[in-house]
Formats: structure tokens, sequence, C-alpha cells
């Protein structure tokens, strides 16, 4: 990486001046032995999941120059005056909360840690805030790439139903699609056994990376939340919590004991017993994935909408807050309904105003998916209800070179309407 000499005297007056803190002392714990690794001593499997989760920053913490941004440098120990010999205390902390991807430009956090839009406003995420291998030193130059702002707030609630079960959750659209980092996938139905090992991914107490394994749950009974022993601390908000085996997320890291005990040197990680049975004062909650509607009701609508099954889009399509979401390829509930041929599903989908101009990762509209497929009725009806046709995909191709070698009339029909609206816009100018 190359760095100019004016970024250099930046960076080291930065490191000398940086007084940044995070909000790292809202509870976590250690139960019996410290799990937490560093990412570059995890399994592939392990390190295949961490690469798609990220930490959350302030705007202002972090310093732009050129193709690169660095966080704040202060280690953990002058922050907050963790014990010289403690576990990581020389590594920074900036951190203020964890999050996962579960769409191409969809994130899953904790509901405090993003509770609104002006709470996303505020926020930066990134990615590989981590130590590195080759030099045991924390990234804190990181790429433009790795750095994505918090678009919009989704849906986010933090609330107390009852005694121990608090909705707590945030999904949010990034400002563009992540690159070289897959979803996660995730549970939609049902309930995570309770013998299941758990996993856990994020940034405990604002610190680069960590992953902590040997987790186990000790309250499954709540409908929204369920109770673990996972080594997590303030700064793990939001942090995915995985199946350890399988690698699907299960819920989302809320909130936990004590973080830390007061000691001669300053202050030491609170350790206790790692068999919390029965201990209600101890043990770090979870929200189940499962009870984020949007985000399950989605995946649904997208797979009734692939077999066609029209009375469950309707009944989902009137229960979620937006039918606009997608799968991973950034396909929504048309694309599918088109690409598989279930006309009376484009009806109901076009009538709940569904974006008829919403692009794939292919830059495909319902339109080009009409063309390709050689569907006369779904092209008349989209370039009715006036979808886009002047819209390219990412091969430049507008929707009448989609079509099919042999498909003459429905090409010939799109290009008319193309050129009409062409001559349309030039007579506005």
């Amino acid at each position: 990486m190359q760095i100019s000499s004016k970024y250099l005297v930046l960076l080291l007056t930065l490191v000398i001046l940086s007084s940044a803190k995070g909000n790292v002392k809202s509870a976590r714990i250690v139960y019996g032995e410290d799990n937490r690794i560093e990412t570059y001593n995890a399994t592939k499997f392990q390190k295949r999941l961490a690469k798609s989760t990220a930490g959350m920053f302030k705007n202002l913490d972090l310093v732009s120059f050129g193709q690169f941004a660095m966080m704040p440098p202060k280690p953990i120990s002058d922050s907050w005056e963790l014990c010289s010999d403690e576990r990581f205390s020389k590594q920074p902390s900036a951190a203020l909360c964890s999050g996962f991807l579960v769409g191409p430009d969809l994130l899953v956090t904790a509901g405090h840690c993003i509770i609104n839009q002006e709470a996303c406003d505020g926020a930066t995420w990134v990615f590989d805030y981590k130590v590195n291998k080759k030099t045991n030193r924390t990234n804190i130059i990181i790429p433009n790439k790795n750095i994505y702002k918090c678009s919009k707030v989704i849906e986010a609630i933090q609330v107390n139903l009852e005694s121990g079960n608090k909705r707590d959750f945030s999904l949010i659209k990034l400002d563009r699609v992540v690159v070289d980092r897959a979803p996660l996938t995730y549970r939609t139905t049902g309930k995570v056994s309770k013998k299941t090992e758990m996993l856990v991914i994020g940034h405990p107490s604002g610190l680069p990376q960590k992953i902590a394994g040997n987790g186990y749950i000790f309250d499954n009974t709540l409908e929204s939340t369920f109770k673990t022993n996972l080594d997590t601390f303030g700064g793990n908000s939001g942090s995915a919590v995985f199946d350890a085996k399988s690698g699907q997320v299960e819920g989302i890291l809320v909130r936990g004991a004590k973080d830390y005990n007061e000691a001669d040197c300053g202050i030491r990680v609170n350790k206790v017993v790692e068999d919390i049975q029965d201990k209600d004062n101890l043990g770090e909650w979870v929200s189940r994935i499962t009870d984020i509607p949007t985000l399950v009701k989605t995946k649904q609508l997208i797979a009734a909408s692939k077999v066609g099954n029209l009375k469950q889009v309707e009944l989902l399509s009137s229960e979620l807050r937006t039918i606009n979401l997608y799968d991973n390829a950034k396909n929504n509930a048309l694309h599918i309904a088109i690409k598989n041929g279930h006309n009376d599903i484009v009806d109901l989908l076009i009538n709940k105003k569904i974006n008829i101009n919403a692009q794939n990762l292919k830059g495909e509209t319902p339109l080009h998916m009409a063309a390709f497929v050689n569907n006369h009725y779904v092209a008349d009806l989209l370039v009715e209800k006036g979808a886009n046709i002047l819209i390219k995909d990412n091969f430049g191709a507008y929707a009448s070179e989609r079509t099919n070698y042999f498909a003459f009339r429905l090409r010939s029909k799109l290009r008319r309407n193309q050129e009409k609206e062409i001559k349309r816009r030039k007579e506005k100018k």
C-alpha cells in the first residue's frame, strides 16, 4: 500500500492526538476460560463467516484520505484503564457495535445500536477491522471498499415484552451492495435446539474482530430471546450468534452480565463459572433472528412467488411493511414471479405497488425478465404501468435486446415503445 508523505504525517499526528472512545463498558462477561480468539487463528469455516460481519463506528471517528480511512488508534488500556496484563489491552477500541450481512446490501444489528434514521445517518460500517496475522497489529488503515454508510432503517425495535424477553433488532440498508462478501444464512422458522453449540463473531469492547466459541444455551424458553454463556462484551451488541457446526445465524447478541470489575491496576475482565444454569444474574441474551418480521417474511414471499402460491403471496404482501426487498441476487418477488411464469402473482404484486423498475445484481429489471422469457402479457402490462423501458442492464442491453432471437413480435413491440420514449424525452427538452 502506497501512502504519500503528507498522509504519513497526518497519520502520525492522529496516533498521538487521538482520544476517540467507544461505548464499550456496557454489560458482557467471560464464562470459565476466555474463548475469544483473533480471526486469523480461526478455522477456514469460521473465517468465511467472519468475512460477512462488520463493526459500527461513528462517522466522525473515521479520517478519510484518498482511497483509505483511518480508524481511531487509541488502545483500550488508555481509553478504559484496562489493566496492562489483560488480554488485548494494547489493541485499539473503536467499534461501537457489531453487525452482519443478510443480503447484498442488507445488514442486521441490535435495535439499541441503530434504532432510527438519525442513528443510521451517523453510523459507518467497516469490514475487516481485525488484527493482521503477519504483523500482529490491528488494521486501522482500511480501504474504502470495506467501508459502508448506513443508508436506511428498514425495521428496528427495542422493547421489553416481559421480564427477560426483550425484542431488540435492527434491519438496515447500506449505501451500496457489499462486494466480495456473501450474505449469511439464517433460520426462518422454528427454534434452535438447546443442545446446539454456539459461536459469536463481533467486536467485544470495541476491539478488532474476535471469534468466541464453546457457547451453549441455558435458557431457551422465551419467544423472542434465548440465553447463552458466550464470552461477549459491550461492542458485541449486534453480533451474529451462529450454530457453530452449520454456520446458520440463530440470533443477535443484545445484552448480558457485568463486563469488568475494579482492580488496583484499573479494571479487569469479570470472570465467572462456565455453568450458569439457574443463575439469573448471569448469561448473555440473544434476540432470535426469526423475530425480525420483514427479514423472515420477505424470504417467504420470494419462495411463494417462485412456486406460484397466490394465497400466500397475497397474505405476505399485506403483512409486510415493504414488499421491495429481494433475494441474494437482488431479485424481488416480481422478478421471481415473471421468471417462473406466474402472471396472477405479477398482477397482484403490481397492484400492491411493488417497484417495477427494480434492478437485480445483473442490472435486470422485471421488463428485462419478461422480455427474456418472451412473456407478451407481462411486458405489455409493465409498459402500461409506466416501467422505464430505457433502463439498460449491466451489459448495456435494453429489455428489447434481451428477447429470444425468434421473438420477433415482442422485440419489435419493445423497440417501438423504446423509440417513442426516446422521442418523448427529446421533445420535452
